[in-house]
């Protein structure tokens, strides 16, 4: 209430001073004078301003939120721009257009009514301060344009989709937007044991869960990285490619993949980028001396794996090769760990496989030469005792 009746004696006294300034002005001949002009159409589109805001706050609205919850209300489908009124939209305009007079008005102040009362010109300080406020509002007004215009007009949708919904305490968009007439409807009628199944399968369209419209799509977000729990390497990636842009688009896919797969990554590591100059003739014949030069750029990422399984390992590697972007190459260096004794394992299942060396068989061949000598000396010997 203090805010009220502060504002109507700040009103009354800028009534007072302005209706004094303006038989003053009249009194002394200014009145034909532009600035007095000006200023006095300011304080009529203010006052006009005023009454547009105060119609805007107290007509009740879905899409602001000031109107009672109904339930029985149909959901508006219209954009919420539209489902304005007509002085709402005025406000906005009218407000833009007041800025856009009152700088003009500051302008002509300094540059015009200043020297004529003081004799000499204004500081240059001041002009650099009208020009950065005239450049700095513009560019603050259009960001905040260009970043929130989206997300309020997705909240004003979401409350006039379902304008029975009521908001919890000072919350008035995610309440809003995660009660929407398909899971009211879903909610409000719970399946009858004594129904019949119905023959036909559901729709894909039944089983998607619906989207907030106050949360951003996951892809566009910074991609999550799963925390590595035993820091064993499994993989190591690099990446490279000519084009910048698509090499962090596409570890931006891959990221997303890993961490929808639960496999924990590094972050990318920045590798040195390769320059290589080239030389070539520029043309041939007589302008063979005129050369040009041509620069190659190679850009290089290294992404290092842990704590995953082989098998989903293959899967993650199979999907990115399966939507590999163009341009982009990639090198994987995998490491594989085996139990105690799989040498010797694989050695005793091999062994019937493996052939035998050369070695081997001149010390086989050796072996087999000594043994039919040593029996033909015995039997020689035994020949030559029977005949004695």
């Amino acid at each position: 209430m203090m805010d009220v009746i502060l504002s109507i004696f700040a009103i009354a006294t800028l009534a007072v001073a302005q209706d004094a300034r303006v038989h003053v002005a009249m009194y002394n001949g200014q009145w034909k004078v532009p600035h007095t002009k000006i200023g006095l159409t300011l304080f009529l589109m203010y006052w006009i301003q005023l009454v547009l805001g105060i119609c805007t706050a107290s007509t009740p609205s879905v899409a602001l939120g000031s109107a009672k919850p109904d339930p029985t209300a149909a959901p508006d489908t219209r954009h919420p721009l539209k489902a304005r009124p007509w002085y709402a939209i005025l406000h906005v305009f009218w407000g833009v257009s007041m800025c856009i007079i009152a700088s003009v008005q500051v302008r002509r102040g300094y540059t015009i009514e200043w020297p004529q009362k003081r004799g000499q010109p204004a500081s240059e300080h001041v002009n650099r301060a009208w020009k950065a406020w005239v450049i700095i509002v513009p560019v603050l007004y259009l960001s905040g344009l260009a970043l929130l215009l989206r997300r309020q007009w997705s909240q004003e949708r979401a409350r006039m989709l379902n304008p029975g919904a009521t908001p919890a305490n000072n919350d008035k968009y995610d309440s809003v937007a995660l009660s929407s007439p398909r899971v009211e409807s879903n909610e409000a009628s719970p399946p009858n044991p004594q129904d019949t199944p119905s023959s036909q399968p559901p729709k894909l369209s039944d089983l998607i869960p619906p989207h907030n419209p106050l949360l951003p799509p996951k892809s566009l977000l910074k991609p999550p990285i799963h925390a590595p729990t035993h820091h064993h390497p499994v993989a190591l990636l690099h990446f490279r490619t000519y084009y910048h842009p698509n090499l962090e688009f596409f570890l931006h896919f891959a990221y997303h993949a890993a961490y929808a797969l639960g496999i924990p990554l590094s972050h990318p590591a920045r590798l040195p980028t390769k320059r290589s100059l080239f030389t070539v003739l520029k043309s041939p014949f007589i302008f063979k001396k005129a050369q040009e030069n041509f620069e190659k750029k190679t850009h290089k990422r290294a992404v290092k794996v842990w704590d995953a399984d082989p098998e989903v390992v293959n899967v993650w590697l199979r999907y990115l090769e399966e939507h590999m972007m163009p341009g982009v190459g990639m090198r994987v260096v995998r490491w594989e760990r085996c139990p105690v004794g799989v040498g010797q394992a694989r050695l005793n299942e091999v062994r019937g496989a493996v052939r035998e060396s050369v070695a081997e068989q001149v010390r086989k061949v050796g072996e087999r030469i000594v043994r039919e000598e040593t029996e033909a000396a015995k039997k020689a010997l035994s020949v030559d005792s029977d005949k004695l």
